[in-house]
């Protein structure tokens, strides 16, 4: 299945039904909103159709047939794979991560004995990509998709929608990997196949366009982001009717998109219809609110208008916590929006009971989830240094660091102004050789350009 970002959840196989992958994590957050999600995202992660049993769509055109390699069917080891994917699966979705990476991998230690599995082992290497993109082992899941694309080049026509599948995987991952350029390439090549195959209108091919999308939206490129996702929710619009939860999901996106572009007037007038459109379908299902009134949210603290930003952070942790259950990993950035939120009102007490709440639901959490616990430290420091109160600030950040270290090279980009503040405190203190020492250790992070060093 491929992977789809965000703010589409409805394009997800069953088993990622309950998915709020690290993705996710970063789109969500007031000052990272690039996606990851960008599994959620951001983000929570999307997906197509299982990858397991061929297309039977009559979307499909008939394509050219090449000289592949051809695979001597086993039904009895077929059946034997089967059962212990289908087990790893399960496994994954009641949230057991650990049993699931077990039991994948021992499908995978079968698959791989048996010469008639190469295309199986392909699918348990595609589907385990979905726990890493969990646990944010992108590397891992970047490793595993590449051998699924070989094997299945190797053994099926160059045309075969499964090929078309593990590119539009391999492009998510490598956005997620901050490496723009390949995922755009993989993405194009995903496109090039599946526009041979499938029908203009065909909902499949709307998925890549807008994973597409969301990568230009995540590079600034404004123009096209919103050209392909209205290509795509148009295909949606047709294959759906006007008022489905594709086209919400499509209108949302947009939203998100703008936003990420700096466009915030019109990503509220996106969102509000997506809104809207929630309204007039009487939709129950609450998982599609949240992104609305998350971005919502964060449109509205852009425009200054701190009143209605701070409804749509409580509306989004409200609706978190009854969805995912309270002390939800994907629960902890709305209620960092919202200790913001109640900060910029002026509500300081407020405030610091939410950033503290943060911090104690993470320091709970078995096993410790790195990546947010040092989000949490780092905001308490931030609104600790807006007051003033400089003792508290270095405490937190120090906290931070120690998390902050335990984070793949890619996640300590996103945490760039970490190292900044604290040296730049460190040296108010007159601590100038802790300071030099801290600055020459994290040397290495990229400090993004055109953007504020710190987010005071």
């Amino acid at each position: 299945m491929e992977t789809v970002l965000i703010s589409k959840p409805k394009r997800f196989f069953v088993l990622l039904g309950t998915l709020a992958c690290s993705l996710t994590l970063v789109a969500m957050h007031p000052a990272r909103a690039q996606v990851d999600a960008k599994t959620e995202a951001k983000t929570e992660a999307k997906t197509e159709a299982k990858t397991v049993v061929k297309t039977t769509s009559s979307d499909v055109k008939s394509v050219s047939k090449t000289v592949i390699e051809k695979i001597t069917p086993d039904p009895v080891a077929d059946k034997k794979w089967e059962e212990l994917e289908t087990k790893a699966e399960e496994a994954f979705v009641k949230g057991d991560l650990t049993e699931a990476a077990k039991l994948w991998q021992n499908a995978i230690d079968f698959a791989q004995s048996q010469p008639s599995q190469q295309l199986n082992l392909a699918t348990s290497l595609n589907q385990l990509n979905h726990l890493y993109t969990r646990t944010g082992e992108f590397e891992l899941s970047h490793n595993n998709l590449h051998k699924a694309l070989e094997i299945r080049q190797r053994h099926l026509d160059p045309n075969d929608h499964l090929i078309a599948e593990t590119m539009g995987n391999l492009a998510v991952i490598c956005d997620a990997l901050h490496k723009p350029k390949e995922s755009e390439e993989w993405y194009q090549k995903a496109l090039v196949i599946k526009r041979k195959i499938l029908k203009p209108d065909a909902p499949e091919l709307a998925v890549t366009m807008h994973n597409l999308a969301r990568l230009y939206a995540g590079e600034k490129r404004f123009k096209d982001s919103i050209e392909l996702l209205t290509q795509a929710m148009e295909i949606d619009k047709k294959h759906y009717g006007e008022k489905h939860l594709e086209v919400v999901r499509d209108l949302t996106t947009l939203g998100i998109s703008c936003y990420e572009c700096r466009e915030y007037q019109e990503a509220l007038d996106y969102l509000q219809k997506a809104l809207e459109l929630t309204k007039e379908m009487k939709d129950e299902n609450q998982r599609d609110l949240i992104p609305i009134h998350h971005y919502l949210g964060l449109s509205y603290a852009h425009l200054k208008q701190d009143d209605k930003a701070h409804e749509h952070y409580q509306t989004t942790y409200d609706i978190g916590k009854k969805v995912h259950g309270d002390e939800h990993h994907g629960n902890t950035a709305p209620l960092l929006n919202l200790a913001k939120g109640s900060e910029k009102l002026g509500k300081l007490e407020r405030a610091e009971e939410l950033y503290k709440e943060a911090i104690a639901i993470e320091e709970r959490r078995t096993p410790k989830h790195p990546y947010l616990l040092t989000d949490c430290y780092i905001e308490l420091g931030h609104h600790y240094q807006r007051q003033n109160k400089k003792a508290q600030a270095e405490q937190c950040y120090r906290k931070a660091i120690v998390t902050y270290d335990q984070l793949p090279a890619h996640l300590k980009r996103r945490f760039y102004e970490l190292p900044t503040v604290m040296t730049a405190l460190l040296k108010e203190e007159g601590k100038t050789e802790e300071a030099e020492a801290l600055s020459r250790k994290y040397l290495h992070v990229h400090t993004p350009q055109g953007e504020d060093h710190f987010r005071l």
